[in-house]
Formats: C-alpha cells, structure tokens, sequence
C-alpha cells in the first residue's frame, strides 16, 4: 500500500507541522508535529490515515494489531496498558501534542507500540 502525499506547513507557533490527508478521497486531513509523523514512519508506521468512528479517531491500519488498525493520537503518547489520551480541543484530527494529554484511565490491554515493527535503515552500497 502506497502512502498518500503529506502537506508540509509551519502551525501559528513556528512548529514544522505535516497535514496527512484522511482515507483514499484525501479530502480532510490531519494534523500533527513533523518529528513525531517521521517517528512513527521509521517505526514501522505506514501514512495511510483515516477515520474509524462518528467522532473522528485517526487511525492507521497494521495487520498486527488486534482490530486490524492503532489509533495514532495513542502511538504518539506511547500510550500503555490502561492508559489513554484525551484531546484537549475535542479536534480528533489535531495530533499535535499540545492537544493530546495521556491519563492513567484508559481500557487498553496493549501498549500501541509494541504492534510497529521499525522500517530498516538504508544500506550504503
């Protein structure tokens, strides 16, 4: 699967933003930090992100992971067992730190992490 082409910008702070387009229309899109999208790239983590309910979860599929896909918003928190992340602003789509805060009360049986499987580096010759 081919990822979709990232928008790269600067948010109202000066912060290297990507905006990610969301499902195959790429009509709407998501929003986070340049460092953490590159993160979870070289951890293994495809670009194809989408919705996955009526509120608005960003998602990526990953054949490993129980449901088929991880919520993105819990990847970039490295969010744990029994942990989870609440979206300051109510946005789903804002993946920017500063609107993402992890609590100790979440129902997950799996650190989100642990599903990525981290892209090998690139041989020199």
């Amino acid at each position: 699967m081919q990822s979709r082409a990232i928008h790269l910008d600067t948010d109202e702070h000066g912060t290297e933003i990507v905006r990610v387009p969301l499902g195959r229309e790429g009509k709407e899109f998501a929003t986070l930090c340049k460092d953490d999208y590159l993160d979870l790239r070289n951890q293994g983590l495809t670009g194809n992100f989408f919705k996955v309910d009526t509120r608005g979860y960003i998602a990526c599929s990953n054949p490993r992971a129980r449901g088929r896909f991880l919520l993105v918003a819990r990847l970039i928190m490295d969010c744990g067992a029994g942990e989870t992340v609440r979206f300051i602003k109510k946005d789903y789509s804002d993946l920017r730190r500063s609107n993402l805060m992890k609590l100790a009360s979440g129902f997950s049986l799996t650190r989100a992490r642990d599903f990525l499987k981290p892209r090998k580096e690139e041989r020199n010759g």
